[in-house]
This record gives C-alpha cells, structure tokens and sequence, in this order.
C-alpha cells in the first residue's frame, strides 16, 4: 500500500514538472518566434518571454479557480490582455503592424 501511495505521488510530481516544462517551452517557442518574425532585440524577446510566462500562469490559475461557466469568460479576459501587453514592448509601429498580421502563424505551431 505504501508504495503505491508512494508511486502516485511520484507520478503526479512528474506530471505538474512535465505541465509546467511544456508551457515553458511554448512561451519560450512563441517569444523566439516573435524574434525571428518581428526582429526583435534580446531584451524585447525576453520581456515577451515574461508576459507569456505570466499569462500562462494566470490561465493556469483560471483552470483551478473557475470550473463553471465563468471559465472561458475568465480565459478570454487574460487572452485580451496579450496585445496590449505586447505593445508596451513592440515599441515601434512597424512591430507591432508586423505582429498583428502575423499573430496567427506565430501562436501556431507552424
């Protein structure tokens, strides 16, 4: 008995660790792919990488928090922060025009 206990909890401690490397790596994916999309500087990229970072989180948190029908309501106020969000950082207009047609191939995985 203890060691299934045992073995649950190391099963369930691997899958937050893998859930919180996979969103990592997306975040991470996304801001270099801004990067490379919208000749971003370093400090643009990781300041992208931030905002990704924290939105996850907070969906994160929305999933916990909300399991009713406010559920998409709430993950759609943390989406609509996103662009604003990004234009603190995408100074220039150019940047941001560039983001915003490109912003479906960039959140994609293509």
């Amino acid at each position: 008995m203890k060691t299934l206990i045992i073995i649950a909890l190391l099963l369930s401690v691997g899958y937050v660790s893998a859930q919180t490397t996979s969103e990592q790596l997306l975040a991470q994916k996304i801001a270099d792919k801004m990067k490379l999309e919208l000749n971003l500087n370093n400090a643009q990229r990781d300041s992208i990488l931030h905002i990704n970072l924290r939105l996850s989180g907070e969906k994160k948190n929305a999933w916990t928090e909300h399991k009713d029908t406010k559920l998409a309501q709430e993950l759609q106020r943390i989406e609509k922060k996103r662009d604003s969000l990004y234009k603190m950082i995408l100074v220039s207009d150019r940047q941001y025009q560039m983001y915003k047609q490109k912003k479906f191939k960039i959140v994609s995985g293509d």
